[in-house]
């Protein structure tokens, strides 16, 4: 199962339970949408200025270098946005 490698027991007995347990989880859970996409597809914005919004204008002034961790920050304001 590949979601499992993602965690790494050497005991037998917590591998076969993340096996067994994680595959419930993620079915249960499927359906969920995170609010910040709600938001962005009903055109309203996001809370994400208001965590990260600063970066974002730094970067557009030329103040700040954009890291990886930064550019999907900015992605969404660009989204919010238009």
């Amino acid at each position: 199962m590949p979601s499992t490698r993602l965690f790494y027991y050497k005991s037998a007995p917590k591998r076969a339970a993340v096996e067994f347990l994680l595959p419930i989880a993620m079915k249960k859970h499927r359906a969920i949408e995170p609010s910040m996409l709600q938001d962005l597809r009903q055109g309203k914005p996001c809370e994400i200025d208001a965590i990260n919004g600063v970066v974002c204008r730094q970067y557009n002034q030329g103040t700040m270098r954009l890291t990886r961790r930064d550019f999907p920050i900015c992605c969404v304001v660009g989204l919010e946005i238009r």
